[in-house]
Formats: C-alpha cells, sequence, structure tokens
C-alpha cells in the first residue's frame, strides 16, 4: 500500500472512531482502534500489503492519541502548504555567517541598534506620570493587549526551534553549527523581550490616549528595522558581500515538518508562555495604577513661597486656644492675614479628587503641628481646579452664601458653597500634578484678585548636588552640614532650609543702633523659624528707647518674608524643652507678628540673615498695611 493510500485509510478509520451511539443518550463511543502494519510480505494478494490486526481493548488510550496525532499530522499537511524556512532577517546571520565576517557584524550592529532606539523610551527609572485619567487608564490595557499581538520575534523563534531540531538542521545545513542557531534564537527572544518591556514604559508613561497607539506602533516599526535591512540587503544597497549573504540557499532551504507528537510539548509551551506575558505586563500595569491611586508618583514634600499679598480683614473663626484678632463678632476674628506667614515646607497627606492633599508643617523642624491649625493645598472637583484652603477661614463672616446655595449648615458657617473654602485658587485645570498647574492663580484679599505670586519646589534629593553641596542627600533628603556642631564659634558656617541653601555665616550680630545679637543652641540643635536662624538680643536698643523686661526674651526672628523684632514674655527662665515646645507651634499668622509684641521690623527679603537689610521701629500703630515684595 502506498503513502496516499495509508492516509486515505486512516483518515476513514478515524472518522469511525468518532461516532454518535444515539441508542445511549448520545454518548460518545470510542471503538477499539484497529493497528495497521505494513505486510512483509509484498506478494500477498489477500492482504493488498496490509494486515489488519484484532481490534485492541477501548482501554488502549495510547493508541487513540497515535491515532489522533497522525490524522493531526495529515490535516496540517492538507491545509498548511507553506513551508518552513529560515527567517529573513538580519538576525538569521548570527548563525549563518562566521563570527568575524561582515554580514555576522552588521547583524550585531543592528541589534545593538535596536536596543539602543528602545531603551531611549525609558527616562528617570519609568517615568510614570502621577496620575491618569479614566480613558487613559482603559487605553493603557488596550494597549498592552494590543502590543502583545504585534510582537512576533519571540512566536517565530519558538517556532522554528520546535520546527527545526538539531538533526533536521544538520542534515539540511551540515555547515550551521546548531549551538549558533541557538544563540541567535536567544538574540530574537531577547529582542522581543526587550520589545515588552520598552512598550510597557511607553504605555505606563503615556498621558494621552492616542500617543498609546501611536508609540506601540512606532516600537513596532523599529522592531521591524532587521527584516527591512534584509530586504535592502537583496537590493545590493548594503554592498555586494550582504546581498551574497542574503541570496545563500539557507533562506530557500525547506525543512521538513515535525511530526505532532514530537512537538506537542512546545506547542503548549508557547501558548502557556503568551499566557505568562499577558499576565505579568497586565500585573505591572495593575501595579502602577495602585501606586498612583496611592499618590506614590506625587512629591511628598515641597516648600511652598506666597507673594506678600495681604488680606487686612481675614475673617477667622474664634478657636478654643482664644486666639483672637481686632472685633470679635459672631464668632469671628477679623484678622489681618500676610500669605508670606504660611510660606514653609507642605506634606502629603492623603488624597482628594484622585490628588494628594498637602498640609503645612511647622516652622521649625518640619514636623506636623499638634495644636495649630495648618493650611493645605488640595484639588477641589466642586471648583475644577487647585486650590489654598484653610479649615477656619472664610471671606465672610455671615451666613449670606450658605444661604444662598442651600448647601451650608448653619453651624459651619465659613464652608460656603462648596466643601473648598479657596483663599487661592488656580486658574480652571484637571493637572493631576500640582507642578504641572499653570500660572496666574487667583488671590483673595478682600476682593479676587489675579495678582497672586506662588512657587513650588520639590523637596526630594537624588544626590549632593541638590543639597547644594551644602550637604548629604539621604533617603531622599538633605540633610546639610552642621558647621561641627560648634555653634558657640565666632566664625562658622551652618547651613539651613530644605536644600542646604540658606547659608548661616555668623554668630553674633552688630545693628546700626548699638544693639548686639547672638544665636543660642537650644536642644542641641540651632534655634530657627522658617529655615532662618533666632538671634537673641543682648543689650543696646536703650537709644531707641526699647527696653525688655528681665524675665522676656527680644528675639529677631524671620517670618516668611521679613526680620521681626519680637518680645516673648517669660521665656527666659525657661528650659530648653519649653523653648522647642514654643518654637514647634510658632506661626506668624497666629502668633499676629504685628501685634504688640513686635518691636520693629526689615524690609522684605529673601537673605538668609538679616545683615544688610534696613528696619523700622514701630512707633504708633495703626491697622492699615502696606508690604513690598523682596528685592
Amino acid at each position: 500500500m502506498n503513502r496516499e493510500e495509508i492516509k486515505d485509510f486512516l483518515a476513514r478509520d478515524l472518522e469511525r472512531l468518532r461516532t454518535v451511539n444515539t441508542g445511549s443518550g448520545g454518548s460518545l463511543v470510542v471503538r477499539p482502534v484497529p493497528s495497521v502494519i505494513q505486510n512483509r510480505d509484498d506478494g500477498d494478494a489477500g492482504g493488498g500489503g496490509v494486515a489488519v490486526m484484532k481490534g485492541l481493548s477501548g482501554g488502549a488510550w495510547g493508541v487513540d492519541q497515535d491515532a489522533d496525532d497522525q490524522a493531526r499530522d495529515m490535516k496540517e499537511e492538507e491545509e498548511y502548504d507553506d513551508e518552513i524556512q529560515l527567517t529573513q532577517s538580519t538576525h538569521s546571520f548570527l548563525f549563518t555567517e562566521d563570527i568575524c565576517s561582515l554580514p555576522f557584524l552588521f547583524a550585531l550592529t543592528i541589534v545593538a541598534l535596536l536596543d539602543n532606539l528602545e531603551e531611549s523610551s525609558s527616562d528617570n527609572r519609568l517615568g510614570v506620570p502621577v496620575q491618569v485619567g479614566y480613558q487613559v487608564r482603559t487605553a493603557q490595557y488596550l494597549g498592552l493587549v494590543i502590543g502583545l499581538l504585534m510582537e512576533e520575534e519571540i512566536p517565530t523563534t519558538l517556532y522554528l526551534l520546535r520546527m527545526i531540531p538539531r538533526n533536521s538542521l544538520r542534515e539540511k545545513l551540515p555547515k550551521v553549527e546548531y549551538y549558533k542557531f541557538l544563540f541567535w534564537a536567544l538574540v530574537r527572544m531577547a529582542m522581543g523581550y526587550m520589545f515588552y518591556m520598552n512598550m510597557f514604559v511607553v504605555v505606563a508613561q503615556a498621558t494621552g490616549v492616542i500617543d498609546i497607539f501611536y508609540d506601540v506602533l512606532a516600537l513596532q516599526f523599529v522592531q521591524q528595522l532587521d527584516d527591512i535591512c534584509f530586504t535592502l540587503s537583496t537590493m545590493d544597497v548594503f554592498g555586494k558581500r550582504l546581498k551574497h549573504a542574503s541570496k545563500k540557499k539557507y533562506f530557500r532551504t525547506d525543512f521538513d515538518r515535525v511530526p505532532f507528537k514530537r512537538r506537542r510539548k512546545m506547542t503548549v509551551f508557547m501558548k502557556v508562555l503568551y499566557f505568562i506575558n499577558l499576565i505579568l505586563m497586565m500585573a505591572g500595569m495593575v501595579l502602577v495604577s495602585l501606586n498612583q491611586s496611592r499618590g506614590k508618583y506625587h512629591a511628598d514634600s515641597i516648600t511652598v513661597t506666597f507673594g506678600n499679598d495681604v488680606w487686612e480683614n481675614a475673617y477667622v473663626k474664634v478657636s478654643p486656644d482664644g486666639n483672637k484678632g481686632t472685633n470679635t463678632t459672631n464668632g469671628y476674628d477679623e484678622m489681618v492675614l500676610v500669605y508670606s506667614w504660611f510660606n514653609g515646607v507642605y506634606k502629603r497627606e492623603g488624597m482628594h479628587d484622585r490628588r494628594p492633599v498637602y498640609v503645612e508643617q511647622n516652622k521649625f523642624d518640619h514636623s506636623a503641628y499638634e495644636t495649630t491649625i495648618p493650611a493645605e493645598i488640595k484639588y477641589c472637583k466642586s471648583e475644577g481646579a487647585w486650590v489654598v484652603t484653610h479649615s477656619v477661614i472664610s471671606k465672610s463672616r455671615t451666613d449670606d452664601e450658605c444661604r444662598s446655595t442651600c448647601h451650608c449648615d448653619t453651624n459651619d458657617l465659613f464652608r460656603a458653597k462648596t466643601d473648598c473654602p479657596w483663599i487661592l485658587k488656580s486658574q480652571p485645570t484637571s493637572e493631576f500634578d500640582l507642578f504641572e498647574v499653570p500660572e496666574n492663580w487667583l488671590i483673595w484679599i478682600g476682593t479676587v484678585s489675579n495678582s497672586a505670586q506662588l512657587s513650588l519646589t520639590d523637596n526630594q534629593c537624588q544626590d549632593s548636588i541638590d543639597c547644594n553641596y551644602h550637604g548629604q542627600c539621604i533617603d531622599g533628603s538633605c540633610v546639610c552640614n552642621d558647621g561641627g556642631g560648634e555653634v558657640t564659634r565666632l566664625l562658622f558656617q551652618f547651613y539651613l532650609g530644605t536644600h542646604c541653601e540658606q547659608a548661616i555665616t555668623c554668630v553674633a550680630l552688630i545693628g546700626d543702633w548699638g544693639d548686639t545679637w547672638s544665636i543660642v543652641p537650644i536642644a542641641d540643635t540651632l534655634w530657627s523659624i522658617y529655615d532662618r536662624p533666632i538671634f537673641v538680643y543682648n543689650g543696646g536698643l536703650e537709644a531707641v528707647n526699647i527696653t525688655v523686661p528681665k524675665n522676656d526674651v527680644l528675639t529677631l526672628q524671620y517670618s516668611g518674608s521679613r526680620w521681626y523684632g519680637m518680645s516673648f514674655e517669660g521665656l527666659q527662665n525657661r528650659s530648653d524643652e519649653e523653648w522647642v515646645a514654643v518654637s514647634l507651634e510658632y506661626h506668624a499668622f497666629w502668633n499676629q507678628a504685628y501685634n504688640d509684641v513686635t518691636k520693629f521690623v526689615s524690609d522684605s527679603t529673601r537673605s538668609s540673615t538679616p545683615i544688610g537689610t534696613d528696619f523700622y521701629l514701630i512707633g504708633e500703630r495703626d491697622e492699615r498695611h502696606g508690604v513690598s515684595d523682596p528685592a
């Protein structure tokens, strides 16, 4: 019996094996499978060259499986007429050419170029945006699935590995070393996974829906560069040697199809690998999404610097600790609010409307306030903008605004219209990153003004250069040089500030009035406020009729934009711990830097010391204020 007759016989027998027994409720019955062997007696007319053995029992599943594999092989031969050939790619030069040959080196150059182009898409580690919209999030997951289907290096490599075993390669191409064939396979697999990694990076970095699909298509084009170069080589674009290499019979050799039984495991492995790749990429994107929702990619700590805008009659709800302004009416104080008093460090604490909330920290060591009520910076969806708010500061001390909206609680009068009673507000924006918010903020100074000045600085450091080489970057924060800790020397160098930008170069001052001041250490550190040292008065102001009671302390301290000469009652006889406690809760707004404890005030300045700054005695006090900007 010839080959075609055997194929027809097996196909008819397989059809008989899978008949349905309609008398048993339609159950599938596996009939005994006859074994087919070739008759050694070619002249046996009764057998026709084939002997049919007696049927086996239904438990002989190995015979069933063999018959299925044979049938599947025949079906593939009938349905798939494509020959199994090597891929026409410059990567193939890695095993078809000698190591020192020009085509081999050309193939390595293409691999290096692809690696360089793909790595260029990654910057700043993953460069993941702080947050994205829901449409972009959906497009990210869809883009990963599309990219997985578009990648062809890995499936092509696995296909050729399972279809071209060692013996087949030696038989058809005896001059090709199998280890070089395996090296080529590893290179192509590596290129495929580089495509996956770079695709994941560009998708994770995307902030627009269209950008995602453009970037995936661009990566796919880059991956096709080796095929394009091979085609150009056949056209003699890169010279005779590359043309000759691309025209060799290696690329026209047909390999025999390996029986399905021998390649079954590789087929299953390739399907499992596809599933694993999909799961890994989806898991990575889920992790990125969770980190974004938790605010991990936002700045943990920022320094906020406001301008010198003044709101002379800010309405402040009377606090339990008895803070009072000038005119207490209906449970509200009217207090002077200088926006620069709220300068300083703000730390991320929680999320609101899928964006971080930054809370003001104390002015001594940048830790959280315990009793002082801090300001907040957050996004307000009802306003469609980022806002600066304070829970006890209101634009009005009446409930007129609340009555007009019918959404306010009469016991919470300062919350007008929305849950964001802003005192500064950005232009309308949907930005997730505070640092990307457009400028030209609005500010409330009794009326709405567009003159707001606001600057933001990320307090995180990467290296010593971020600390201005005045300290060390440890765990993302600058630890400034302390001048050896000897703060009592006449000459020393000390640095303050979140980036060690404030250089303190002296411990003593002499004023034009003959007054003398010096810095003092408390609790093994420098006494400072608003990242500036506090100078304690020693004497010499008698000429301008300023006297300090024996138990009081007169200090020269910074409060956001100016230096103030402030007197603290009874602080002279207190311990270091009490001085620290006062410093931890100090805030120029709540301590009302313009009240009676202030004896004189400087011009606006950003200097680290008061040297070279003009000061003015406060004589007759008035409720009117004039503030100039720092030079």
